[in-house]
């Protein structure tokens, strides 16, 4: 039989696929799968071999998985070259990848679609560099970091571009004042040559090719007046997308356990009644994507309940009413912390353990706590939080074979 690769017929055979997933239909959903990857894929295509028994197993709710992982987001260093007022991280140094562990980065890399370059500052790993120039030789390969950005010279940004890298800059000030005073260690005047340069060599490609460039803001006390600023200071800079996030709670001996901005009634007003409806206003003008969290989320004063019902019962273990669309994350994503501890997902990390410094990629990926997580997305439990992630909306609304963002 013909061997057909095409982009048009791995769309056309995921896509009905994904209708008889949507449906409810799990076994007509594997028999389209399994008969693209035996009769019409190249048996040397190692990614889309991989993606596909990733799927199949992702539809049979398989638990130890023959396939290897499609995204991959391992911290390479703990090290970081500021100081942050609101970072939970408090090594620096102790927790570094090795030679074995790059090297196992490196077998995984013709499989993945998806890799994030993440520390502390992954910059900073002698690692850093050597596996992004791997990676960047792999085309279906999409590359995102989450950095200060302060490395990004010429070249940095350059290079940056070229392999259509998704850049996401934490700033968490959009003045010179709040930006220095929340990101201790670092100078405005060095984030605006950054962005400067990201926005010169990202402009050179068109439109529908162009890397994604786009800012993360931690919303407190000290910074939430800058908001003012937000949707000016990403449109001098060409950035279509700004993520504001809610503040996780600071250790109880931090000087600044009182920056959350939910515990002024005045500021909450502020923020719900005037800047979200004029950031909302200038964005659409502007045509920039603004995240911005709601009310439930400023508002942690005290740890949140887990959902009930009428009669007080803890229903966050229950089995879920919502369609049988499973959680793809345990059957396609390893994360680690800075510590070496393993999820499925940065969210997930009450669950968290093992420790990928101590022990082998592939053995964590089979290990008991991503089998815990497999078995508990597969009987749609929610134990773990899974019901209110950040994520969940690839349960509901995204494709089978879409990428694992």
């Amino acid at each position: 039989m013909e061997v057909i690769v095409t982009p048009e017929r791995y769309k056309a055979e995921t896509e009905l696929a994904n209708f008889y997933y949507k449906r409810g239909d799990r076994g007509q959903a594997i028999s389209v799968l399994e008969n693209y990857r035996n009769h019409l894929l190249d048996c040397e295509d190692v990614f889309l071999i991989n993606k596909i028994t990733n799927k199949i197993e992702l539809l049979r709710k398989t638990i130890v998985l023959e396939s290897k992982p499609l995204k991959l987001e391992i911290a390479l260093t703990d090290k970081c070259n500021l100081s942050c007022i609101m970072c939970l991280q408090r090594t620096q140094g102790k927790h570094e990848i090795t030679e074995r562990t790059r090297r196992e980065i490196s077998a995984l890399i013709p499989c993945l679609e998806m890799i994030n370059w993440i520390g502390g500052e992954a910059s900073l790993s002698p690692y850093f560099e050597p596996l992004f120039d791997e990676a960047a030789r792999y085309p279906r390969l999409h590359h995102n970091i989450i950095t200060n950005g302060l490395f990004i010279d010429e070249r940095w940004a350059e290079k940056l571009a070229k392999n259509r890298t998704c850049v996401c800059i934490s700033v968490d000030g959009f003045t010179a004042e709040t930006y220095e005073h929340v990101r201790r260690g670092a100078r405005f005047d060095a984030l605006v040559a950054v962005l400067s340069r990201l926005q010169k060599y990202f402009a050179a490609y068109p439109i529908s090719d162009r890397p994604r460039l786009f800012l993360n803001f931690v919303l407190m006390k000290c910074n939430i007046r800058d908001l003012d600023h937000l949707v000016g200071f990403a449109h001098r800079f060409g950035i279509k997308m700004v993520q504001v996030n809610s503040l996780n709670p600071f250790p109880p001996d931090s000087e600044y356990q009182e920056q959350n901005p939910g515990t002024d009634p005045e500021l909450v007003k502020w923020y719900l009644d005037t800047a979200i409806p004029r950031i909302r206003r200038e964005a659409a003008e502007k045509n920039i994507q603004v995240g911005l969290p709601d009310l439930g989320r400023i508002i942690q004063q005290a740890p949140v309940a887990p959902p009930a019902d009428k009669r007080g019962n803890d229903i966050s273990a229950q089995p879920s009413n919502e369609p049988d669309l499973t959680c793809p994350y345990p059957w396609g994503s390893l994360f680690s912390d800075p510590e070496g501890r393993v999820g499925p997902y940065c969210q997930c990390g009450a669950a968290f353990g093992g420790n990928v410094h101590k022990e082998a990629i592939l053995d964590l990926w089979n290990g008991d706590v991503m089998r815990r997580f497999r078995q508990l997305a597969a009987a749609n439990d929610g134990s773990l939080g899974c019901k209110i992630c950040a994520m969940r909306h690839y349960r509901l609304q995204a494709g089978l074979c879409d990428p694992l963002w």
